[in-house]
């Protein structure tokens, strides 16, 4: 019976360890929602090539598939799957070709009417908290626990909810007609924040950073805020892309 009034405990000083909300389902707001397209539009084909991360890191193929996911939200293009796009450039001998001046010099690949290329520019998140652990709840909710529990309770840090982080992440995109090579829309986004982590639903327990304050995160993590760096790039190219679609309408 301790052990159960100890655990109710902790969950109720957790509950009070920091004000901020977690977002439900770990998603940012807003993200992936655009506005509806004009009805009578002719959508073209458009496939996803594997970003390049000039970060050093490994997140080009992740870049290219969150890109596909959001431009198919954006239902102004026919999106073609990103499996099916290395089988339409393996059927084309085109499969051993990754820079987007070459594609483009071959002329137009056959099923495909446009291709968007992108590029991680930066990526680095770090704490501006002098302290990333205890606090006066967590030494509370120790004591608490530990003076109801039958047996030990390792030490508790409900303080990784609060720590704050400078992220900075960044992010060049391009869609490209696949006949002309010529370049109908690009832009770049360059998001610069500074959040908790809870604000933005990071569950960052055990939290490692290095000399230089960077922080390291979980690959899940790290999607998301890609995420939300490439969906201000859609947003910002959709104006363009409806005159386009527009005009296209009248001819």
């Amino acid at each position: 019976m301790r052990y159960v009034i100890a655990i109710c405990i902790v969950f109720l000083l957790l509950g009070c360890a920091s004000t901020e909300s977690k977002l439900e389902n770990s998603e940012i707001p807003d993200i992936g929602q655009y506005p509806p397209p004009k009805k009578g539009i002719t959508k073209k084909r458009l496939a996803v090539i594997d970003f390049k991360d000039k970060t050093g890191g490994q997140r080009g193929e992740a870049g290219a598939d969150q890109m596909t996911t959001l431009l198919f939200k954006t239902r102004r293009f026919r999106v073609i799957e990103r499996t099916r796009l290395k089988d339409l450039l393996a059927e084309q001998n085109l499969a051993g070709i990754v820079e987007p001046d070459e594609l483009i010099k071959k002329g137009k690949i056959k099923g495909v009417d446009l291709l968007c290329f992108g590029s991680i520019t930066n990526f680095e998140i770090q704490h501006n908290d002098k302290s990333l652990s205890g606090g006066i709840l967590s030494t509370l909710a120790n004591v608490v626990a530990n003076y109801y529990s039958p047996v030990p309770i390792p030490n508790l840090d409900f303080d990784y909810l609060k720590v704050q982080l400078d992220f900075h992440i960044g992010v060049d995109v391009r869609i490209v007609d696949t006949t002309t090579g010529e370049v109908l829309f690009a832009d770049s986004s360059d998001v610069k924040r500074t959040e908790t982590a809870s604000s933005l639903g990071l569950v960052i327990a055990g939290i490692s950073t290095r000399p230089d304050g960077r922080v390291e995160i979980d690959n899940e993590n790290q999607g998301k805020l890609l995420r939300m760096a490439l969906d201000r790039a859609v947003k910002k190219m959709l104006p363009d892309i409806d005159y386009s679609l527009e005009a296209n309408m009248h001819k």
